[in-house]
């Protein structure tokens, strides 16, 4: 037990494991994928799937998987990488830490993984589900039942029940839980860890959509300074942390420095997954971001358009795409080209609508754009109407009295 294997895996490949387990043994397996992103099954020797686990993310995430074996032979753990639509060459460490007869907190243990999973499927479907934070939260019940409330194995579940509330709008409890996360981590896995890194970056993603910037700077610096000291140079969990903290300092117009981090990041990520990766783009989309709230649109405009050129090549509606239209109408409108401008903001309008909602910040901004813009071609009806749901929307999602409302 313990044994740790590590493999590195290209896009649409994959690996199989054989596991000798007797009828009664309680098997648990955990997992962490780098930059890849890979699913992992569990079948029986007559090849029926006991269960899987999807890694949430592709930056780092640790996953576990445990079953109790119905009966005595060869199971078989295949892991496999999931097509996100980029080529990409990642690695991944599997790890066996448990084999032995089943206890009862064993059973305790494999139904709450087993809630969690569902929870967190059950979240990709409906985003927004009430029944996932229900189910979340019988998980974390049950993995306090067996490891109390202070153990470090709760971390993975608190992450993922704030992620869920997060995607209610629920900000509040989502803050709750990450601190509580987070002084679980430091407890016990000190202040320099990866995980207690992660949690600070979750923490500054939670300052910084509700465009509490000056609070996010501090949580960025903590989760930059930790993979700074943990990790290579070259590490993509580090030129995210980099990324990150330049996006803050855009926001806190440093100006100056956010260009030096986001270049930074950005010849990282060129080196480690190309120019075309949407990782690499989405970099590239914030250094114009820079270059047009600094005013200099003359190096934001060309780079706006190489982003939408490249990735409406794809051939496929994206948030990344839709953000890509919509800063380039923006830019367009303080260049004074309303009309040009007009076309790529009703564009990202729709996509937003349909990618993450009606009633979704990027909702949001891009109404408050087509408000401006229609002002300026003084169809004053769509302009206020525009306005006043952009309004709607931000107030709900933020509160009356932030400064994105005020």
């Amino acid at each position: 037990m313990g044994q740790a294997i590590e493999r590195t895996v290209e896009s649409e490949a994959g690996h199989s494991y054989r596991l000798a387990l007797a009828a009664g043994q309680y098997v648990r397996v955990e997992i962490f994928q780098y930059w890849q992103n890979v699913i992992t099954r569990l079948f029986d020797p007559a090849g029926k799937l006991v269960c899987e686990v999807k890694l949430r993310s592709d930056n780092g995430q640790t996953e576990r998987l445990s079953a109790v074996a119905e009966q005595t032979g060869d199971y078989r753990l295949e892991i496999k990488t999931v097509t996100s639509g980029s080529l990409r060459r990642g690695h991944y460490v599997v790890t066996w830490t448990q084999q032995r007869a089943v206890t009862a907190q064993d059973h305790t243990l494999v139904e709450a993984d087993r809630l969690q999973l569902t929870a967190y499927a059950l979240a990709q479907k409906e985003p927004k589900s009430e029944e996932a934070i229900k189910l979340s939260e019988k998980g974390l019940a049950l993995y306090e039942q067996v490891y109390g409330t202070t153990h470090q194995e709760l971390l993975e579940t608190l992450k993922l029940l704030a992620g869920l509330q997060e995607r209610r709008a629920n900000h509040p409890a989502a803050e709750a839980l990450y601190r509580r996360a987070l002084a679980i981590g430091e407890t016990t896995l000190g202040r320099d860890h990866l995980v207690v890194a992660e949690l600070w970056s979750r923490l500054g993603d939670l300052d910084q959509f509700r465009a509490r910037y000056a609070t996010a700077k501090p949580a960025r610096a903590e989760a930059l300074r930790i993979r700074e000291k943990l990790l290579k140079p070259d590490d993509l969990r580090l030129a995210e942390a980099i990324f990150e903290w330049g996006i803050t300092l855009r926001y806190l117009n440093d100006f100056a420095q956010a260009d030096v981090s986001l270049r930074r990041s950005l010849s990282i990520w060129e080196e480690k997954l190309g120019t075309q990766d949407p990782s690499t783009l989405r970099v590239v989309q914030e250094l114009a971001a820079l270059y047009a709230s600094k005013g200099d649109y003359g190096k934001a405009e060309p780079l706006f358009e190489r982003l939408v050129a490249t990735l409406e090549q794809r051939a496929v509606e994206s948030r990344q795409l839709a953000s890509a239209l919509l800063n380039l109408g923006r830019v367009n409108v303080d260049l004074g080209n309303v009309s040009r401008a007009e076309p790529h903001i009703r564009r990202a309008l729709a996509m937003f609508e349909k990618l993450t909602g009606k009633e979704s910040a990027d909702t949001a901004s891009a109404l408050a754009l087509l408000g401006r813009v229609s002002a300026q071609q003084k169809n004053h009806a769509e302009a206020e109407a525009a306005y006043r749901r952009a309004l709607a929307i931000r107030e709900k999602l933020f509160g009356p009295d932030n400064n994105l409302t005020g």
